[in-house]
């Protein structure tokens, strides 16, 4: 492994021309898809939040990824502070209100995730797009296409799609690191190592960022080993190439991978050599030191490294707070967990509903029941962050710990809440409430929830449009980091092409 990756950064020296990644250009947009949409009283019921860069950069931390800005995929563009949101329940995507109420209006699924689902419809829609609908096929929007596929871990089918076109699409830096990046997305670090060696002979040099993604790829495949002497040739190559120097974010990767590995003193002196090296720790890096302490050590010296990072200068975000305060609910010291949240809310960092969700959750454990329920009102009345569907299904379990007939009550309450809000309750959640009113004699309460759950009858409904509109070739959107928004057409199938990059029939 050493000796691969040794010839690659030896063959990277002094060769090839520099890639550098394409603007993109925004595709067209079609019209809206046919077949059924959302219900409107559905849709009215799904609540809009105002959205923040606070918001922006928790969802960025949930999938690891460094860039935290959130781009509507119907419009589209970027959501700016102040802007009015939906974030879709079942996968958390976000759009512009307007965006997302228009495109549900006529379509049932997820503007942004519905590719993953569909691979080879999507193959075959940008196909067809010259020939049935005049639309340009070049580099940058078969890039974003390969960008999706990888991300929905089809590399396999990225990599033949690239084999298979390479006349009509030659591929530079982009296409490359998004193959590297989807083959280390499914674990295959050796075939992304294929991908850099084959970059470097086709002539293209190698960026930051393509080391960066195979660095990540080593620790997400639990490569440790490899992931370490991957970063050393880095740095010895670096002392030559500048493409090669490990930067902020090769920096970070190890320290967050060294420490989901339990070694947390190579986490630290990682962290430390950074400022030896001349590359100065973001926020994101100590973010990555802090979360690995709580998991895999003492939450007080993630507490010092909280303070040391005040002591700096540095600005803690929404997702430090949130780290911080789950590992001192999680040693137990959730009063000081609590003191944080009003720290952190002085400090002028808003918390999301994530923060509190931790600190509920860890109250309700340790029984801890008054205190849950009046962050939980305070959260319904609107003066904390409104509450999210997991919100609602900690309280709702806590309110089975105590057996009190008051309690069942509460519990139907609360569901009725979360649908009136646009959550869709758990049919297991929603029977054992149900069961749970019966038991202890609320039969008119009783009788109101099974009339509610008549009239809102609506997670099959959805479900059942899902597979038709899935079935149907209609109107896919495709929103990658790198590019704008892409819509394609199509209801045609490519035999040739198709056969050759292993479509289904």
């Amino acid at each position: 492994m050493a000796t691969n990756m040794k010839f690659t950064f030896d063959r990277t020296l002094g060769h090839g021309r520099q890639g550098r990644p394409q603007r993109r250009r925004s595709g067209s947009s079609g019209e809206g898809g046919r077949g059924g949409g959302v219900d409107p009283e559905v849709l009215r019921s799904l609540p809009v939040t105002v959205y923040s860069h606070s918001m922006a950069a928790a969802a960025a931390a949930a999938v690891k990824e460094e860039d935290d800005s959130i781009e509507c995929a119907v419009c589209p563009a970027e959501l700016e502070e102040g802007d009015e949101a939906r974030f879709l329940p079942q996968c958390g995507h976000g759009f512009h209100a307007k965006c997302v109420d228009m495109w549900l209006g006529s379509h049932s699924t997820c503007p942004r995730c519905r590719l993953t689902r569909r691979p080879d419809l999507a193959v075959r829609l940008f196909l067809s797009l010259h020939r049935s609908h005049r639309v340009a096929q070049d580099l940058p929007l078969f890039n974003s296409l390969l960008d999706a596929l990888s991300k929905s871990r089809h590399a396999g089918k990225a990599a033949s799609l690239v084999r298979a076109l390479e006349q009509r699409f030659t591929p530079d830096v982009v296409t490359y690191n998004t193959l590297a990046d989807g083959w280390c997305r499914v674990k295959d670090t050796s075939r992304a190592l294929d991908v850099l060696r084959l970059m470097v002979e086709s002539g293209i040099a190698p960026t930051k960022t393509t080391y960066n993604i195979i660095l990540k790829g080593f620790f997400r495949a639990g490569q440790l080993r490899h992931a370490w002497d991957f970063f050393l040739q880095m740095k010895k190559r670096g002392s030559k190439d500048e493409s090669c120097k490990p930067d902020v974010v090769s920096y970070t990767t190890m320290v967050h991978g060294l420490g989901v590995a339990g070694q947390l003193e190579k986490a630290r002196k990682m962290f430390d050599e950074m400022a030896k090296e001349g590359c100065a720790p973001s926020v994101a890096t100590y973010n990555a030191l802090i979360q690995v302490i709580c998991k895999k050590g003492n939450v007080e010296d993630a507490v010092t490294v909280f303070d040391g990072m005040l002591v700096k200068g540095y600005v803690p975000n929404v997702v430090t707070y949130t780290v911080l305060i789950r590992g001192l609910c999680h040693a137990g010291k959730i009063d000081r967990g609590l003191k944080l949240l009003e720290r952190m809310k002085n400090g002028g960092c808003e918390p999301i509903v994530q923060t509190y969700n931790v600190l509920i959750r860890y109250l309700f454990e340790e029984g801890e029941m008054e205190k849950c329920l009046d962050l939980f009102e305070k959260m319904s009345k609107g003066e904390e962050c409104l509450p999210n569907q997991d919100t609602y299904n900690i309280i709702i379990s806590a309110m089975f710990m105590r057996k009190r007939a008051e309690d069942m009550v509460l519990a139907a309450r609360m569901v009725e809440e979360m649908v009136d809000r646009g959550y869709l309750p758990r049919r297991f959640m929603f029977n054992r409430v149900l069961n749970g009113l019966m038991l202890t004699g609320n039969q008119e309460l009783s009788r109101k929830l099974l009339r509610m759950q008549e009239k809102y009858r609506r997670a099959d409904h959805v479900d059942a449009l899902l597979k038709k509109t899935d079935r149907a070739s209609e109107h896919l959107y495709i929103c990658t980091d790198q590019s704008k928004n892409i819509a394609l057409f199509s209801h045609a199938n490519h035999g040739g092409v198709a056969k050759r990059i292993g479509l289904k029939a």
